[in-house]
């Protein structure tokens, strides 16, 4: 699962930076991506876990397994 979640987590980055150059207004893109993540399989276990999700039903609950951090300049910009 790990190389597949590391492509989507490519094109997710891709799609934002697309998005952002289409804006032609620099000052309106006053914001960065800083990382992204994948979630760790031992975290997404634990948190199936607690949930107490059945195994063929995690990837149906879970809804953070990928994560984009995107910093704006100004409370305005959120």
């Amino acid at each position: 699962m790990q190389p597949i979640l590391n492509k989507y987590r490519a094109e997710l980055k891709r799609i934002i930076a697309t998005q952002m150059k289409k804006i032609n207004n620099p000052e309106l893109v006053r914001i960065r991506v800083t990382e992204a993540r994948v979630k760790p399989l031992t975290s997404l276990w634990r948190k199936a876990q607690r949930k107490r999700w059945k195994v063929h039903d995690i990837f149906k609950e879970i809804q953070d397994i990928l994560g984009v951090r995107i910093v704006c300049a100004n409370i305005e910009d959120i």
